[in-house]
Formats: structure tokens, sequence, C-alpha cells
């Protein structure tokens, strides 16, 4: 690739990649209902530019090869699920192979920032809704009376998971944060808690102190040593103990099934009943929005959204594709190892915390960790 096209390479990725920050980012919000937008368009623009991009790489067969199998995997789930995720996440991580991964995450560190603030903006002033809740939480950690509001995002968690996510990119795009600043992740801290006291997001707010808390500490040589199997063990367990290891516990000890179940705001229960409605299989399921009342049965009076990284990723996205996220994973963590990237290292095991109860995993703009994919060729990433 020539200097010339490989510039437009990196601004076709930049662009991409943004198109589909941008996308996410609205769904997410208030605005695209209050405004009747039809954010699908940026998908549709995004598709053409990424075209382009895979033509400005000159991509060698093997890689062209590797691109086409990723294209055809996330079309295969698209049909299967008729949801887009996977076909998104695989062109965003396509992309990541031409440009600057600093530079992408400061873009959408940008997109993101620019977005929650126009959000609050718009909640306060009344031009779009703000989702407010009060309620008494019966868990016994950070319950409580909770006060809760979204500030213009669709759900009060998503207004959390913003918060960890630029507090991801912050870390994660600034060298001098990452490895120097104990103001700014003092500060950075600050900002979570004070997303957390208006969004009541109590995942968010711990993943970020997890997140904060590992990185003083990874300087200790023991907690290196110990970080690559953290995070394999994660990657292999996760995903079978909130399925199978769920589905059993409730079976063999049920007091202690209530007890996480009440601890995590009644997931597991609901994780049940997507399994009792759907199955898990090889290739996944067409999940047709939450569930209501009892495993389906509307006259309970409740609607139950599978709302675990995990837990989804196996359900809707199948028993193959989880393999695959897992063992790849596990390649990438490996390469990081090697690499000595072990702030990498620590935020995903962050993420794979997160993905215990929300369902961020399977998204390029939520789970930053698809843009160290390029480790997985070796290529230099710059």
């Amino acid at each position: 690739m020539n200097n010339k096209n490989e510039t437009y390479a990196s601004y076709s990725a930049y662009l991409c990649i943004s198109l589909i920050t941008v996308y996410y980012m609205l769904s997410i919000s208030k605005i695209t209902e209050e405004f009747n937008l039809n954010i699908n368009v940026l998908v549709y623009c995004a598709i053409p530019i990424f075209a382009l991009n895979i033509i400005l790489q000159n991509p060698s067969i093997k890689q062209l090869g590797m691109y086409i199998l990723c294209i055809i995997l996330g079309i295969f789930s698209l049909v299967i699920t008729s949801q887009a995720t996977i076909l998104l996440t695989l062109m965003q991580i396509i992309c990541c192979f031409s440009c600057n991964i600093k530079q992408t995450m400061r873009i959408m560190l940008k997109i993101e920032i620019a977005i929650l603030l126009i959000n609050i903006f718009l909640a306060l002033v009344g031009v779009v809704s703000n989702e407010t809740v009060q309620y008494q939480r019966s868990s016994t950690f950070l319950g409580g009376l909770v006060y809760r509001k979204s500030l213009g995002f669709s759900h009060y968690n998503q207004l959390g998971m913003i918060g960890f996510e630029i507090t991801s990119l912050c870390i994660l795009g600034f060298n001098e944060i990452r490895k120097n600043s104990i103001v700014a992740k003092f500060t950075l801290v600050l900002f979570n808690i004070v997303i957390y006291l208006i969004s009541g997001d109590r995942t968010a707010f711990l993943s970020c102190i997890l997140f904060v808390i590992l990185l003083l500490l990874k300087k200790d040589v023991r907690l290196k040593q110990h970080l690559y199997m953290l995070a394999v063990a994660c990657l292999v367990a996760f995903p079978i103990v909130c399925t199978w290891g769920i589905f059993i516990l409730n079976e063999k000890l049920p007091n202690l099934f209530n007890v996480i179940n009440n601890l995590f705001q009644t997931r597991p229960f609901y994780i049940l009943g997507y399994i009792s409605n759907y199955g898990i299989n090889l290739w996944g399921n067409n999940i047709r929005g939450p569930l209501f009342g009892l495993w389906g049965d509307s006259t309970q009076g409740f609607n139950a959204t599978l709302d675990s990284g995990f837990a989804n990723l196996v359900i809707t996205y199948g028993i193959v594709l989880t393999i695959i996220f897992v063992l790849v994973m596990i390649n990438l963590v490996n390469n990081l190892n090697k690499a000595q990237k072990y702030s990498w290292i620590i935020y995903i095991i962050v993420i794979c915390v997160y993905g215990l109860s929300e369902n961020l995993l399977p998204f390029f703009t939520y789970n930053l960790s698809f843009m160290m994919f390029p480790y997985l060729l070796r290529k230099k990433v710059k």
C-alpha cells in the first residue's frame, strides 16, 4: 500500500467506524424517538465506505479471504438472529487494520462525549424524555432507596454504560492517563460517582473502580503474572456460569440461586426464562423482543429483558459464535501478554466482569478490546 492509499484507507476507516459509533449511540438515546430519526441511514452510508476501505487496504489474498469469511459469518448471523451486531462489529474490526488505534479511540471519545452532552442538555430543557424512577432496591449491596434518572437515554443503565465507556477511552487512549496521572484517574472516578448518583447503575460504577484499582496495582510483578490466567479463566468460565451454571444452580441449590438472583436484580431468573423459551443452539436465536410475564406467560405482569452479556452471547448468537469469540479473545490476551500490554488485559478482565450483568460484549462500540484484533495477525498496531 503506497502512502496516498494508506492515508485514504485510514480516513475511510475512521469514517466507517464513526458512523457505526453514532448509530449505536443514537440507538440508546431518546433523541431518535423524539425526533423520529431513521438512524439506519448511518449504516447504509457505512457499508460502501467499508467496501472502499477494503479496496484501499489492498490486502493480500490470505487477508482478503479472512475478510470475506468474516463478512459471510456476519451476514449468516444477521439472517439467523435478525440482528446486525456481529456484521457491524466485524466491519469495524476490519477497518482497524488500516487506522491508528489511539486516534480511533479519541474520535470515538469525542463522539460519545458530544452525544452525552447533547442528551443531557435536551433532557434538562425537556425536549427529550428524562426517565425517572424511585424504588427500594432490595439488595444489601448499594441497596436501599434509589432515585434514578436516564438523562435522555432509553434506560438508566445505558447512562452508566456511557460513563464507563468514556472512562475506558480516556484511560486506554491517552498514555499519560494510563501510566502516570493519578489525578486524572481520580477525576475519572469522580465522574463515575456523579454518573452513579444520577443513574444508580452499580455495575458500571464498580467496573470503573475495579479498572482503576487494577491499573494502580499493575506494577506489582505478582499481579502481572496472574493477569493472563485470570483473563482466560473469565473468558472460559463466564459463558458457562451465566447459562448452564444458572440452570444447574436453580435445580440443585435453589436457596443460593435466590441470593444470587436478588444480588443481580432478577437477571438469573430472566435468563432461565429465555433458555426455557428459546433454548441454546449452535447458531443462535431470533429473539423477538423481551419476554412478558413468567417465561412468556403474559398474565404474570412483568417485562423480562435478557440483560447479561454472556447469556446474550450464548442464547442470541449461539454456541459456535460464542466459542469463536472465546478462542479469539484468548488468542488476543496471549498476544497482549507477550507484548506486555497489561492495561489492555486488565480492561478485558473488567469488561468480562461487566458482561456478567450488562449486554455489551459483542458490540465494537462498547467493547474496545475488538480494536486490538490486528494483533492476531501479528500486525503492528500503529
